[in-house]
């Protein structure tokens, strides 16, 4: 009986035995093959990748090329790596869609919003102006106006400036010219000081009011004849708030001429008194004129700004047309006859 067990024993051992054989070899022979396969593939990307600078995903037999994100970090990167050096001043139009286009600078190169670049054609001949509105890491998106020619991919940019939404500051002038020679003088000519602001828009046009006046007071006052005869001559005339609209050309650049068209609101107040006495006190003659005119009187305005990081400031002239004045009573009548007045104006201003 003991030795009929010791047999079952020894037969079941050679059995498990020969199973994790089989077992091993089946292992044995799968790891072989993956190692085969692999080594097929490492062999078919070094042909693959030999002579070509482009770096290839795979997954078994299937081999595809970077995404264009991957295009687009490396441009990212190559920016980055010369932005410092390229700055923002100059560059090329990368694409157009409409009247938008994208140009090759952006965050890294410092481009703000609002940022404005004149486009040149291959023989440095003005096309066009771009104004940045969005900006993305090393691109940029802005519209065109001001078109001359058709813009196309690859054109050439330069940053001329950067558009102000508004400026604020302070302005002053006197008149030019005055032909009061007539009159002993109070304040003969036009002269005037007070606060400015101008809203700008795209295209270098300006809305701009003078938040004061400009005013001139002619006349004279004087007794004689013994104080027997007393006159009293007077006139003051008052232009407010000056307001119109401005276009600058070569805008933003440092230097800017401008035009102008606009309007103020003219007030003018006569006072004429002419009184005589004989020699008992009695009054023999009594004149008193006492009148208003107002209304809206245009000027055309000329000059150039110029533009810093911090202040602008504008050199001008406007020319007003004053209409003619007719004062009358019973007993006496003034005429002020048309004339331009011309007066030059300095201000200094602040922008964002």
């Amino acid at each position: 009986m003991l030795k009929q067990i010791i047999y079952l024993i020894i037969i079941i051992s050679f059995v498990v035995i020969k199973i994790e054989l089989n077992i091993c070899a089946e292992n044995n022979y799968n790891e072989i093959k993956v190692i085969e396969k692999e080594i097929k593939l490492e062999e078919l990307l070094q042909k693959i990748k030999e002579g070509q600078n482009i770096n290839i995903y795979y997954r078994e037999e299937t081999i595809i090329k970077e995404s264009q994100r991957e295009e687009y970090l490396e441009h990212l990167a190559n920016e980055l790596k010369t932005s410092l050096k390229k700055g923002k001043k100059y560059g090329k139009i990368r694409r157009i869609e409409d009247n938008l286009v994208e140009i090759d600078k952006g965050a890294i190169h410092k481009v703000r919003e609002r940022d404005v670049y004149r486009v040149y054609d291959s023989s440095e001949r003005c096309k066009g102006v771009v104004e940045v509105g969005a900006i993305a890491d090393a691109v940029s998106i802005g519209e065109i106006y001001s078109v001359k020619n058709k813009l196309l991919s690859g054109d050439k940019i330069k940053y001329i400036g950067q558009r102000r939404y508004y400026k604020l500051g302070i302005e002053g002038g006197a008149e030019l010219f005055n032909d009061n020679s007539d009159l002993t003088f109070m304040e003969p000519i036009y002269s005037g000081f007070g606060p400015k602001f101008e809203y700008i828009i795209k295209g270098g046009y300006g809305f701009c009011i003078l938040l004061s006046y400009y005013s001139k007071k002619i006349g004279f006052s004087d007794n004689y004849i013994g104080d027997l005869h007393d006159i009293l001559d007077e006139k003051i005339d008052y232009i407010y708030a000056p307001f119109g609209v401005n276009k600058y050309f070569n805008y933003p650049g440092f230097y800017s001429p401008f035009l102008g068209l606009g309007v103020g609101y003219k007030y003018s107040e006569l006072k004429y008194s002419e009184q005589t006495r004989n020699d008992t006190g009695e009054l023999i003659k009594d004149i008193n004129l006492r009148g208003i005119k107002k209304g809206i009187i245009p000027y055309v305005q000329i000059g150039l700004q110029f533009s810093s990081l911090a202040i602008i400031v504008e050199i001008g002239m406007r020319c007003y047309y004053e209409p003619r004045q007719e004062f009358m009573n019973t007993k006496y009548k003034r005429v002020y006859r048309a004339e331009i007045l011309y007066i030059p104006n300095l201000s200094l201003s602040m922008g964002w």
